[in-house]
């Protein structure tokens, strides 16, 4: 009893009310209880409902006999049949009122089963609110994460099962609100069918239970008032409840195009990454292909080198052979003429020695002409060499720097604020200086040429400063960006 009193504080109240209609009824009856003998207690007693016969004909015969004597009044006969019927009223309200005290227990017990059943209803559907706003969520975390690869699809899903989940959080709740309404009209039905039972045994004790009937009616007004109250409560509760779920749904419709902008934005900034990375691809592969070229070019060089060299050796064995055939030609003729002219011979050996002495130094003169020009030649093909090296490692520290400037110029974008009132399509040139370490030199960054807005200028040296240090390439290339100039457009 106790614990249907704490779910249901209402039931207290009607206790409560019940035993103070049972306090009144008691003092009422207390009141009609008049002593036996008293002049005055016999007019309540007439003006009751129909006496027995022979107690009506005492009562008459006790009104014949006013006008004696006081002694000479029957009382035992009148008093006998008035006594049995007094405590047969008495017996018959106690009998009502037990019934009545019965037939409000058991409205207290019914109303306490019912707001129980309620509390379990409301409570079933809070948990299946929650359990379809849990899967709600979940749907809604499913189709974000799949809206990566098929946008245009997810998004139609997405809106799809927002308003399967809408639809079927309003179904859910109009299911609520009308059971909750079926409850508190078979409740309301339920107390109107006490109510009628207690007026119907309230009419039928009317006569000596006026006092009852007034103070059950207060009760019951009350209690009505108090259904009323709690059932303008719940609708208010109600359309609360409705208030924040819109207000949820609206701030959640917004989060989701907010995320949608979001993904849009970093999906057009992922899309210039790619096209940079391409570029730096077709610039990678051109280099490339230009050093291919370049070490083609180096071995058609020493290949034509090669080439001259071998020709200058056959030239050179060619001049070898012929002066060998001629030195045997010269010896057959010498021979043959050493027979007739001993003199001659003499002379002409001389002669000999002188011309070889002539031809040594003039083969000798010639192989060290060809190889100061082999010498030239390689001297030539290395410097050809270190410089097509040279003009390919400045090509490559180019391309790296201009890789790096954009590298640069999309983080000081990253880092860039839009003041104010700035209107879109300025741009201005920005000079500065870098440590080796990517640190902007403090000071050092100057507006080259201003976009004609000052705020916009220094929100770019801003931006820069900021965005310290910047990512620099090493070697040559650093040396190309340790103090340069570049265009901010954002």
């Amino acid at each position: 009893m106790f614990q249907i009193l704490r779910r249901n504080p209402t039931a207290l109240w009607w206790s409560l009310g019940l035993h103070l209609i049972l306090a009144l009824l008691l003092l009422v009856g207390v009141e009609w209880l008049v002593p036996p003998g008293s002049p005055g207690s016999e007019q309540p007693v007439i003006e009751a409902r129909i006496l027995a016969s022979k107690a009506l004909e005492a009562q008459v015969e006790q009104l014949r006999q006013e006008a004696g004597a006081l002694e000479g009044l029957d009382l035992p006969e009148v008093e006998g049949p008035d006594q049995a019927e007094m405590e047969r009223l008495r017996q018959e309200r106690e009998a009502a009122e037990a019934e009545a005290r019965a037939a409000a227990e058991r409205a207290e017990q019914e109303a306490a089963q019912q707001a129980a059943a309620q509390r379990q209803a409301e409570e079933q559907a809070r948990r299946e609110a929650d359990a379809a706003e849990a899967s709600r969520r979940a749907e809604i975390q499913a189709q974000a994460e799949r809206e990566a690869q098929r946008r245009a699809e997810e998004q139609a899903a997405l809106a799809e099962a927002e308003s399967r989940a809408q639809a079927e959080r309003e179904a859910a709740e109009a299911k609520a609100i009308a059971e909750a309404q079926d409850r508190a009209e078979a409740e309301r039905r339920a107390a109107e069918a006490a109510r009628a039972k207690a007026e119907a045994e309230r009419k039928a004790a009317e006569d000596w239970r006026q006092a009852e009937a007034k103070a059950r009616a207060e009760v019951e007004r009350k209690a009505a008032e108090q259904r009323r109250q709690a059932e303008a409560k719940a609708r208010a509760e109600a359309e609360a409840r409705a208030k924040a779920e819109a207000e949820r749904k609206a701030s959640e419709a917004a989060k989701a195009k907010a995320e949608a902008e979001r993904r849009a934005a970093e999906e057009r900034r992922q899309a210039e990454v790619k096209a940079r990375a391409e570029a730096e691809a077709r610039a990678k592969a051109e280099a490339e292909r230009k050093a291919a070229e370049a070490v083609k070019a180096k071995a058609e060089v020493e290949r034509r080198a090669a080439e001259e060299r071998r020709q200058a050796e056959a030239e050179r064995k060619a001049a070898e052979a012929a002066r060998a055939k001629a030195e045997a030609e010269r010896k057959a003729a010498e021979e043959k003429r050493q027979a007739e002219v001993k003199a001659e011979a003499e002379a002409k050996a001389q002669s000999e020695a002188k011309r070889r002495t002539e031809a040594e130094a003039r083969r000798k003169a010639e192989a060290d002409r060809q190889a100061a020009e082999e010498r030239r030649a390689q001297e030539a093909q290395r410097a050809r060499e270190a410089e097509a090296l040279d003009a390919l490692a400045a090509e490559n520290a180019n391309r790296e720097a201009f890789r790096f400037g954009a590298l640069i110029g999309d983080r000081v974008e990253q880092q860039w604020v839009r003041p104010p009132g700035s209107s879109r399509g300025l741009e201005c040139t920005l000079e500065l200086r870098l440590e080796p370490t990517g640190d902007v030199v403090e000071g050092s960054v100057r507006v080259v040429s201003g976009s004609g807005s000052a705020a916009f200028d220094g929100s770019a040296i801003a931006a820069v400063y900021k965005a310290s240090p910047l990512p620099v390439p090493s070697g040559q290339a650093f040396e190309l960006l340790r103090h340069f100039r570049f265009k901010f457009r954002p």
